[in-house]
């Protein structure tokens, strides 16, 4: 819920009202209240859509990424703990291993060579690109972040964009201050080797072995402890990006529960899986479709349909339309 509450104050500055975007998005606007509880980040995406959306700022991602970069420092206990790292390349490696603390929408990765270290980003709903605002604004919350880690030690050796260059981007220009490109494959943030191996001199020891205990503690509480309904879609997530068919069995042995125990626990939180898994599927088949790339035939069974027509039949369910209209469409809006 961190993520959410940064949006909220975000927002708030733009005398843009949560609880509006939240009902406008289709999300119960009590989640603002439930600080302790994972939101899922189908739910999260369609909040920051509508902020978007409402904010009618074109730069809304680096905005947000740097506003967020700037009040993380101001206490959030991920950035403390990357402060207090040995060296840059082990704060990178801290901020990947507990990103989860700040969100699970996208997930980063990172990979060293001789020259260059390089974090990127993957969706969770995998093959399918992370949109244009989301990315820049991870990308820009990262280069404030090890900037000031740093004292402005580290600047990026390149930014790397997986949508097409807006028509002006003096506003990513001011914030990179390096080389950019765009419509490459991956959304990343590229460093040079020797700034990975650098030393944050104002680093505590002390405090990061204090606050590392403390956001394992917050991390098992986050996937142990939250809602059934949303550690049983975290679980459906990874079956789907795995190309395996989600059922409750597997699941609920995932989770350490019978599949009777599973059902009784969903049923107090007013859902069932079948419900869940239809929810997810529509999500990700929705955000499927927008990739011209991606066959009706691919995406039925990357959603774990046995043959195309029972994925056609359950999109008109929840649609009112088939898949193939609805592809068509989507092309000429």
């Amino acid at each position: 819920m961190t993520l959410l509450h940064m949006l909220s104050k975000f927002l708030e500055k733009k005398e843009i009202e949560i609880k509006k975007i939240c009902e406008a998005a289709g999300v119960a606007p009590s989640v603002l209240t439930k600080k302790d509880e994972r939101m899922a980040a189908e739910q999260f995406l369609r909040i920051w859509d509508q902020a978007e959306r409402v904010a009618g700022d074109d730069n809304f991602g680096l905005h947000f990424g740097r506003d967020l970069a700037a009040n993380y420092l101001k206490g959030n206990i991920l950035i403390n703990m990357m402060a207090n790292c040995a060296t840059v390349g082990n704060a990178i490696k801290i901020f990947c291993k507990y990103h989860l603390l700040m969100e699970d929408a996208i997930l980063p990765k990172m990979v060293i060579d001789d020259h260059a270290v390089l974090v990127w980003w993957e969706f969770f709903i995998p093959k399918v690109e992370i949109p244009r605002q989301h990315a820049e604004s991870i990308l820009s919350a990262l280069t404030e972040i090890l900037r000031a880690v740093s004292e402005n030690r580290v600047n990026p050796r390149q930014v790397c964009f997986s949508h097409s260059s807006p028509n002006d981007i003096k506003a990513h220009q001011a914030i990179f201050k390096t080389r950019l490109l765009f419509d490459q494959p991956k959304n990343s943030l590229e460093i040079f080797r020797k700034d990975f191996d650098r030393p944050i001199f104002l680093a505590s020891r002390e405090l990061f072995d204090a606050l590392e205990p403390l956001a394992q503690k917050r991390l098992h509480q986050m996937v142990f402890f939250g809602s059934w309904s949303n550690k049983v879609s975290r679980e459906i997530y990874l079956l789907l990006s795995s190309g395996e068919v989600p059922d409750i069995e597997t699941v609920s042995e995932s989770l350490g529960l019978s599949s009777r125990s599973l059902q009784m626990k969903l049923r107090k939180e007013e859902t069932t899986f079948k419900h869940i898994l239809g929810q997810l599927r529509k999500e990700t088949a929705l955000a499927y479709l927008k990739d011209p790339e991606i066959s009706i035939c691919d995406i039925a069974l990357l959603l774990g349909f046995s043959e195309q027509s029972a994925f056609n039949h359950a999109f008109k369910r929840w649609t009112g339309t088939s898949p193939g209209k609805y592809k068509k469409e989507d092309v000429f809006t």
